[in-house]
C-alpha cells in the first residue's frame, strides 16, 4: 500500500512549486505540475501494481490547517493538493483512475470484502458518499482507492 501520498511542495490551483519550504515560488503549468509529479506517481504504482494493492492520497488544501499552514512552516511546505483546484489536473486525474485496474470506495465496501458489517460493530455509520466525484464536496477528503482484486475503503 501506498499510504498517505501527496504531492509536497505544489500549490495545484495557484500553479506552483517551493524548491526551498515556501522562500521562493516557482510558476508552473498544470502539465508540469502533473508530469513532474502525478504523472511519475501513476507510472510507480502501474511498474509495481505485483505489490501495490492500495494507495491512499491526501486531497487537502494544506495551507488552511494551522499544522502545516505558513507563514513559517514549521512542518515543511506542504502546498495544496486538492485535485479538484486544477480543471487538467482533475480531467488527467479521473482518467487514470477510470482505468478498469482500479476499484473505489463506496459506503459498503469494507463489509463487501471483509464480510464484517462495520457501522453494526463500531457505532459508527459509514459514510452516506459513495460517488468518487463527491470529493469535489468535502476538499479536505482523505481517499482510499485500490487496484483490482483488494480491500476498498472511501471516508469522506
Amino acid at each position: 500500500m501506498i499510504a498517505e501520498s501527496t504531492p509536497q511542495h505544489f500549490a495545484i490551483g495557484e500553479k506552483t512549486h517551493s524548491p526551498d519550504n515556501a522562500v521562493t515560488f516557482e510558476k508552473r503549468t498544470a502539465s508540469q505540475i502533473w508530469n513532474q509529479w502525478f504523472y511519475r506517481f501513476f507510472q510507480y504504482i502501474y511498474v509495481n501494481s505485483d505489490v501495490i494493492r492500495a494507495v491512499a492520497y491526501i486531497n487537502a488544501h494544506w495551507d488552511e490547517q494551522g499544522m502545516w499552514g505558513g507563514p513559517i512552516y514549521t512542518n515543511g511546505y506542504w502546498g495544496d493538493s486538492r485535485i479538484e483546484a486544477n480543471d487538467l489536473i482533475k480531467k488527467l486525474w479521473l482518467n487514470q483512475i477510470s482505468r478498469e485496474i482500479w476499484q473505489h470506495g463506496s459506503t459498503t465496501g469494507f463489509t463487501e470484502y471483509s464480510g464484517f458489517n462495520q457501522a453494526a460493530n463500531t457505532g459508527i455509520p459509514e459514510s452516506p458518499h459513495s460517488q468518487w466525484s463527491d470529493y469535489e464536496h468535502y476538499p479536505s477528503a482523505f481517499v482510499f482507492f485500490s487496484m483490482s482484486n483488494s480491500f476498498v475503503a472511501m471516508n469522506l
